[in-house]
């Protein structure tokens, strides 16, 4: 196993075949896993860990595989989902280490935004 971070992964024409939210540990480590196939046919597994928000703006139907276009990290504390988040615990969650990764699909022209304080990806 080959493990990665975010940012230093080839992301362009990745296949998402599969996502998976798991709440098996609520408030403690709400997790997601997004299952991966290069165009070598290796699989892969991308991990956010630790997440407090997530939006997915999908769209279905298209009959094609699903690749990535492009990914993008904002640890940015004025990024406005993070400002928003942080506000409405009022106090309750440190935005230390927050950061919010969106990843854009090829086919579908989906939108994925999620905020976790750790994600990483592991390769066969």
């Amino acid at each position: 196993m080959i493990t990665m971070e975010f940012l230093d992964v080839a992301w362009h024409d990745l296949e998402v075949t599969g996502i998976h939210i798991d709440r098996s540990n609520p408030g403690y480590n709400d997790s997601m896993v997004f299952t991966l196939k290069d165009p070598d046919e290796r699989q892969g597994k991308l991990y956010f860990e630790k997440v407090f928000w997530a939006n997915f703006n999908m769209n279905f139907g298209i009959a094609a595989l699903e690749t990535i276009l492009e990914v993008a990290v904002s640890k940015d504390r004025n990024n406005r989902e993070i400002h928003d988040l942080v506000s409405k615990t009022k106090g309750c969650l440190d935005p230390k280490g927050l950061k919010m990764y969106t990843l854009i699909f090829n086919s579908t022209a989906s939108e994925l935004r999620i905020i976790s304080k750790k994600a990483y990806v592991l390769f066969e």
